[in-house]
């Protein structure tokens, strides 16, 4: 079942492995499986080793993978690898195509941009960008993005994102942002005194 067409059956596999068997079976297994040539299968493989411990080489061999991004979006953030962010950002554009968006895997890469500290006027643009999106929880990602990056130029337009805000989560997210904005220029201008 492990190497079947089904992730549902996959996941139940695991599920009666690990209750049984315990975690170690499921990590021998799926380091076995890693490698697998279905996305699906090596996607799966690489969830279950990540949960258990990080390692790396793995995160960046499956970054260059853009197959593998349904299995490696939740575990990119916990990477501050700099490295990581052109394929971080590449992850982004693929999930955001028109047609085929897939928020999650979205979201993720934008957190882990967080963590990779990237903070270039391309990706801050991006960031701008979305706070139009028609998904709010992309909305509200790109405010928190800003809360950690953003600066004077990127205050005028959540200022005016949050204005505009229908959905509650998304303009507290704007709102923070204004806030943690406001907090580091107060801070910039102490410390030039």
């Amino acid at each position: 079942l492990l190497t079947g067409p089904d992730p549902r059956l996959r996941e139940m596999a695991a599920i009666v492995i690990a209750k049984h068997y315990g975690m170690p079976e499921i990590a021998r297994l799926a380091r076995k499986l890693q490698h697998d040539p279905d996305p699906g299968i090596a996607g799966f493989a690489l969830q279950h080793l990540e949960a258990q411990s990080p390692e790396f080489d793995r995160v960046k061999r499956a970054l260059a993978d853009p197959r593998l991004a349904e299995g490696l979006w939740k575990y990119l953030p916990r990477y501050y690898a700099p490295e990581f962010t052109p394929g971080t950002r590449a992850m982004l554009d693929r999930a955001l195509e028109h047609g085929r968006e897939e928020p999650e895997i979205a979201c993720g890469a934008i957190a882990a941009l967080i963590s990779q500290n990237e903070r270039s006027d391309e990706t801050r643009a991006r960031m701008i960008g979305l706070l139009a999106h028609e998904r709010a929880v992309l909305r509200e990602m790109a405010a928190e993005y800003l809360a950690w990056h953003g600066g004077d130029d990127e205050a005028t337009a959540l200022r005016e994102a949050a204005g505009d805000e229908s959905d509650l989560h998304a303009r507290a997210a704007m709102e923070a942002a204004l806030e943690s904005i406001g907090r580091r220029a107060t801070a910039a201008d102490e410390r030039a005194f």
